[in-house]
């Protein structure tokens, strides 16, 4: 609206001066009375439009120099905004790919029945990372970048505790399996017992206590529930982990849109 007055404003202020004044000029000196010049109507005519052609073409300098200037800007707030938001694409990029379910699907597959050990580590490790993935964007990013990308960030740290979640329940399971094996090794230790009566009564003790600890474990029960929660990592992956993934892109498309038009307003006169 503020526009269209402007412009109105201008179309105005050219009509006067290119056809009203020059008509007046005109109709001043057909009248021939009044104040008497050395010049007539040509004179002033032509005297008219060399002031009027310079005030052209200074105005016309002007607005150029304007629009250069605001150019420059327009470049300098793209080139900033760009590095800015490309630097914050790749923290978020990061962030997701630390996160990603598949992570623990790989930890799962090369786990082994001689280390169950380590694959507990490699699970710790990834809720440890997922926990934190963020940090390095929260180090960057300002308070109002924040809160463009806050919904996103949100939905990031929830599919976070969701994975480690289930990372921390696979753990669970596999130091059940350690248990297990023990208990087969604690088993063994009475069979021999039996059969060498001689055995140290302290590794006999040992093992009965350890049956005692483990008597509520079942192996197949443990399997059971580390397939479930396979399951369950297969469906965030293919669900919730791909549609935080477009929520990603549609936000940041978003966020260009935007800093692109706030870009073209600086342009704006």
């Amino acid at each position: 609206m503020k526009k269209r007055v402007r412009y109105t404003i201008y179309v105005i202020t050219a009509i006067i001066l290119i056809v009203v004044i020059p008509i007046v000029i005109n109709e001043l000196y057909k009248t021939n009375s009044g104040y008497v010049t050395n010049w007539d109507a040509a004179d002033v005519l032509n005297y008219y439009g060399t002031v009027l052609g310079a005030c052209v073409a200074v105005g016309a300098l002007i607005i150029t120099i304007a629009f250069t200037k605001r150019q420059i800007q327009r470049d300098s707030f793209i080139k900033n905004q760009e590095e800015k938001w490309n630097r914050i694409d790749d923290l978020v990029s990061g962030s997701l790919v630390k996160i990603h379910p598949t992570r623990i699907a790989e930890i799962i597959s090369k786990a082994s029945s001689k280390d169950f050990g380590e694959t507990i580590s490699a699970l710790h490790l990834f809720s440890f990372q997922a926990k934190t993935a963020l940090d390095s964007l929260f180090g960057y990013i300002s308070g109002d970048d924040y809160k463009l990308l806050e919904s996103l960030l949100l939905t990031i740290q929830d599919e976070a505790e969701r994975y480690c979640s289930i990372a921390m329940k696979l753990s669970s399971q596999y130091q059940e399996l350690i248990l297990l094996e023990i208990r087969k090794n604690a088993v063994q230790i009475q069979k021999t017992a039996q059969q060498n009566p001689t055995m140290f009564n302290e590794d006999l003790q040992n093992s009965q206590r350890i049956l005692g600890e483990t008597a509520d474990l079942n192996e197949k029960e443990v399997f059971a529930e580390m397939n479930v929660l396979s399951g369950q990592l297969s469906a965030l992956r293919d669900n919730s982990y791909r549609a935080l993934l477009e929520k990603k892109r549609s936000k940041f498309t978003e966020i260009h849109d935007q800093w692109t038009k706030e870009a073209d307003s600086i342009l704006g006169f």
